[in-house]
């Protein structure tokens, strides 16, 4: 019996959101992703020497190596000198 009314309960919070989605996706779509299982994940990839990286920590450090080589440190005295453009305009 206790079953049948969580059914009947859960049916009808189910119907009530699909009413309501044009009124309130973000409960529609909270809804949805509590019911998924999949959880995505990243890798395994390949490193330099063409070796798989499986462990999550090396791949974070693979990735953190990527990235840490593709963007570049800016230096202070370019920032400083168009933050004196800024500034002067506004004066």
């Amino acid at each position: 019996m206790a079953c049948k009314s969580v059914r009947l309960a859960e049916r009808n919070f189910e119907k009530s959101i699909a009413t309501n989605i044009k009124k309130d996706v973000k409960s529609f779509y909270t809804y949805v992703k509590s019911k998924t299982r999949v959880k995505e994940s990243v890798g395994p990839l390949k490193d330099d020497n063409d070796s798989l990286v499986c462990t999550e920590r090396d791949v974070g450090n693979l990735l953190n190596s990527f990235f840490a080589y593709v963007f570049t440190n800016e230096t202070t005295d370019s920032l400083a000198s168009i933050m004196s453009i800024k500034v002067c305009s506004f004066i």
